[in-house]
């Protein structure tokens, strides 16, 4: 890493370590200020760090998913993916505390972040799609990660990979043109907003073509049919999603785009 990264993250444990004494913490920012250049490498080497953390942060155990990533990092510390998931470790341990702290451990994550988006391009075309639609969405560049979604999609395209490929392509695309109509919105920007939001349908139906109706895809989707002004299907779509995870409407999550369609949309189509 760049000298000038190397004393913020210095500085930052410094800082930290006179706040908080967890030893997992301090040894993942010791680590992140001396990461080496990843190389290509068999994931079959991460696999199984990356579904012990995996599980651990599903369960809410973020300090265990930490642990688990620097123990992997110490046999194969030149993995992409080991390093990508230090990074977002970092972002999800730093939910465990207040500002300062918070704050700060939230930039550490973004320089990691930032060195492999700098290395992504060395790795397999598989693996530098999914780096960067994560960098992108993670950093709110939604219109580049439906660039990218559109990127991969011409690399797929007739090619014997397409099938496998084609549902998280289109998915990709619906995503960021749904997140970016939202920003356009936000910005005053109705006009571009609309185009925007259509054309995110337009992506959505595609997708649902080659996948089955997901909890999240749901979601996006109803945020881009509310978009437009479709109420009564964008409920339809927030029912769907509450169904598939046990939730009612009430959920924060659907209360959201609820909330927000009623404050910033005209008066329904239907």
């Amino acid at each position: 890493m760049k000298l000038l990264t190397k004393t913020l993250l210095l500085t930052s444990m410094i800082s930290i370590s006179a706040i908080t004494a967890n030893n997992t913490i301090l040894n993942a920012l010791a680590l992140c200020a001396s990461l080496p250049q990843t190389t290509v490498m068999s994931h079959e080497n991460a696999f199984e760090y990356t579904k012990q953390a995996l599980r651990a942060t599903s369960d809410g155990d973020y300090e265990k998913s930490l642990a688990t990533i620097l123990h992997g990092l110490e046999k194969f510390p030149q993995s992409f993916t080991l390093q990508t998931y230090l990074a977002i470790s970092i972002a999800h341990f730093s939910k465990l505390y207040n500002e300062p702290f918070k704050n700060i451990l939230e930039k550490i994550s973004k320089t990691v972040f930032d060195k492999l988006m700098n290395e992504v391009d060395e790795q397999p075309k598989a693996d530098s799609y999914n780096f960067k639609n994560e960098y992108f969405h993670r950093f709110g560049m939604y219109l580049e990660q439906y660039e990218a979604g559109i990127a991969m999609m011409y690399d797929y395209w007739r090619t014997p990979e397409w099938t496998h490929y084609a549902a998280t392509a289109y998915y990709r695309q619906a995503v960021g043109a749904t997140c970016h109509a939202k920003e356009l919105l936000l910005k005053g920007k109705r006009k571009h907003a609309l185009i925007q939001a259509q054309t995110a349908l337009v992506a959505w139906a595609q997708h649902f073509n080659y996948a089955d109706a997901s909890h999240n895809a749901l979601v996006h989707y109803a945020l881009a049919l509310g978009i437009l002004g479709y109420r009564q299907e964008m409920m339809h779509a927030l029912h769907q999603s509450a169904h598939l995870i046990n939730k009612d409407l009430d959920y924060i999550e659907f209360q959201e785009i609820i909330t927000f369609i009623n404050a910033i949309t005209p008066t329904p189509k239907n």
